[in-house]
């Protein structure tokens, strides 16, 4: 396991806060943050994550719906065909 999975799968449990799941996300630059989004919807697809698990998983997570993941995740919705 690498330490992006560790950290990940600490903050899927609860383990650690949210705020420092942000905070470690924010130091990386944006090639790195397209590889965990990546990373993250490999999880989502094998569990079976649908688009309107989206918004209440935002909300979950206590992420603002402006910060960077959310609003990747929204304008990817959004520019798919019906």
């Amino acid at each position: 396991m690498t330490e992006r999975d560790v950290i990940l799968n600490e903050l899927a449990q609860g383990l650690r806060p949210m705020s420092v799941g942000i905070e470690w996300f924010d130091t990386h630059g944006p090639e790195e943050q397209a590889e965990v989004l990546l990373f993250l919807r490999h999880h989502c697809i094998q569990a079976r994550a649908v688009t309107e698990d989206g918004p209440e998983s935002i909300r979950h997570a206590g992420l603002r719906p402006t910060h960077t993941p959310a609003v990747r995740r929204h304008r990817r919705h959004q520019a798919r065909p019906g």
